[in-house]
């Protein structure tokens, strides 16, 4: 009997010290710092830890909350399986920046999407599921589809896409295959079923987690796991062996978003975009909608750089994909409206501004329409294509100390100087540069208008001004652009003021790309640049060699 006593006693205090310590966990609000890592269970619709309840730290720079669902998808309003009568559901799909690195659960486009969709479709029971996991590319994310997300039963689904996805498709195993086949990933007790909801055993699961080997899920922890693995016959169809000549074109975002698409990046960009038709008939077979969803890298954002949107946006449109393409509003978020779309200087995935512009993008690509039964559904809206970049006609305009601006010979796109006034050139110093500023600083502006004419029509043009607004405290100076098609309308473009912080002025870099023109396709336009106090434009003069700052104007042809 006293054994009996001793072993309840044992019990109860195990039982009370458990509840004492969740009540305190639950009390503080305690979310402890670790890393997470995709666990792969059967039986649930994600690929993290059911009911994770982390702030990440593997970056100690870069803090961020994580929370997972019951399902094992990153968010913060619970769902079922199955789904409920009436409800909109959107399955979002991609790699980090689906997943939200670096951002709060908040601060997630898939949270924020919901949110919005929210606000513009009251009283629907509207559900969206973020299954973005770091890392995944193309044939991952199918892989996902095939065995969990097509079971959910979305009206759309969302697939991201990211330059480094060229790069996914080159690797020799698919990530989730052989997480999903290790054990050390895939096996969970009945215990950790039954408490996966309680804050000691998220504490526990992170503390195991802190001190696993394996902090980047690149390869799986148990060798065995590639000798015993199962792998998705639903995929054979889209596996490709990049040779080696392949592999080193994609070693660096620059060459994938500005390199050569045909050569040794022919046969990856064949595998994507075999891979991105079959995602597309998976998606169709179970009744769901799709929707492309292209987030650029700061290096299209910032570059003259057309690659992915050369080779993606014809192959969409021949494969009858709707797509959104945040290219155009990342570029004005970073050059007008001065909020940057990414992490930057700490990370280069999207800020909760940019993830901001993404939900609501994804957002005005979606309405509500009806089955044939009469039940509500979400559908994508047809959208216009995406912009191609194609055959790009450009002209450069130098600082010239003789004339203050001079047209580069050779150019497709023909320009000619109109009238300047009150400008003169501030020849090179001990840098190659030669910088326009206004002949009296004290007072008044200055201004040059510029006309261009294009051999044919053209659906855009793109600008690209390097200077600064200057840094003097004493006066306001502003530099300015405006864009006209019969030089009488003024567009304006830019206007960027000093912020008198007596920080000496640097050479920036500003954009303004993606003009799109509407019902017309002109093949002429003219360009007016303001200037007033101590503001600046900024040529390189070095022949032969790569210049940074170069004033160049674009025009993309229609119909390409």
């Amino acid at each position: 009997m006293r054994k009996v006593w001793f072993a309840f006693y044992l019990l109860a205090t195990v039982a009370g010290l458990f509840f004492v310590i969740e009540f305190g966990l639950r009390f503080f609000d305690f979310v402890p710092n670790s890393f997470f890592l995709p666990r792969y269970y059967a039986g649930v619709h994600g690929d993290l830890e059911p009911g994770m309840r982390i702030t990440d730290s593997l970056y100690p720079q870069l803090l961020y909350r994580i929370t997972a669902t019951q399902q094992g998808t990153r968010g913060l309003v619970p769902f079922t399986a199955k789904k409920p009568e009436g409800t909109l559901r959107v399955l979002c799909v991609g790699d980090s920046f689906t997943f939200g690195y670096g951002v709060d659960d908040e601060d997630t486009y898939p949270e924020l999407l919901r949110q919005e969709l929210g606000r513009r479709f009251p009283g629907r029971s509207i559900e969206i599921v973020n299954a973005g996991v770091p890392m995944f590319g193309i044939l991952d994310e199918m892989d996902y589809f095939l065995q969990k997300g097509a079971a959910l039963n979305p009206d759309v689904v969302v697939l991201q896409f990211f330059l480094n996805d060229l790069q996914d498709i080159c690797r020799e195993v698919v990530i989730r295959e052989m997480f999903s086949n290790d054990p050390t990933y895939s096996r969970r007790s009945g215990i950790s079923k039954l408490l996966s909801g309680s804050r000691l055993y998220q504490l526990a699961v992170s503390v195991r987690l802190a001190f696993t080997k394996t902090t980047q899920f690149t390869q799986p922890v148990s060798r065995s796991a590639r000798e015993t693995a199962r792998f998705n016959p639903g995929l054979d169809p889209y596996r490709f062996k990049a040779s080696k000549e392949t592999v080193d074109f994609f070693g660096s975002h620059e060459r994938i978003a500005g390199g050569d698409p045909s050569g040794p990046a022919a046969p990856a960009w064949e595998a994507y975009l075999e891979a991105l038709k079959g995602f597309r008939d998976m998606t169709r077979h179970f009744g769901a909608d799709m929707l492309f969803l292209c987030v650029p890298d700061l290096v299209q954002v910032e570059g003259r750089a057309y690659t992915v949107n050369q080779v993606l946006s014809p192959a969409l449109e021949r494969l009858g994909i709707p797509a959104v393409d945040m290219l155009a509003s990342f570029r004005t978020a970073r050059f007008l409206t001065g909020v940057h779309p990414y992490l930057v200087p700490r990370d280069g995935h999207c800020s909760p501004y940019g993830n901001q512009l993404i939900a609501r993008a994804v957002a005005d690509s979606l309405v509500l329409a009806e089955s044939s039964e009469k039940k509500s559904l979400l559908r994508v809206a047809p959208r216009p294509r995406m912009s191609s970049f194609a055959g790009p006609l450009e002209a450069e305009v130098l600082a010239d100390p003789q004339a203050i601006f001079t047209l580069a010979p050779g150019a497709r796109l023909i320009g000619r100087l109109e009238r300047v006034s009150g400008l003169t050139v501030e020849k090179e110093g001990s840098f190659p540069i030669n910088a326009v500023k206004l002949e009296d600083e004290a007072a008044g502006e200055g201004e040059a208008e510029f006309s261009f004419v294009a051999p044919e029509p053209l659906s855009s043009v793109e600008l690209r001004l390097p200077g600064y607004a200057g840094e003097d405290p004493a006066r306001r100076s502003k530099l300015e652009a405006y864009f006209s098609l019969d030089g009488k309308v003024w567009q304006p473009l830019l206007c960027k003021a000093s912020t008198g912080s007596q920080r000496q002025g640097t050479y920036e870099s500003y954009f303004l790309l993606d003009l799109p023109f509407k019902d017309i396709a002109p093949t002429s336009f003219r360009i007016l640049v303001r200037m007033s106090g101590t503001s600046r434009l900024c040529t390189e003069r070095m022949d032969g060699q790569k210049r940074e700052r170069r004033m160049m104007v674009t025009g993309f042809p229609a119909g390409r």
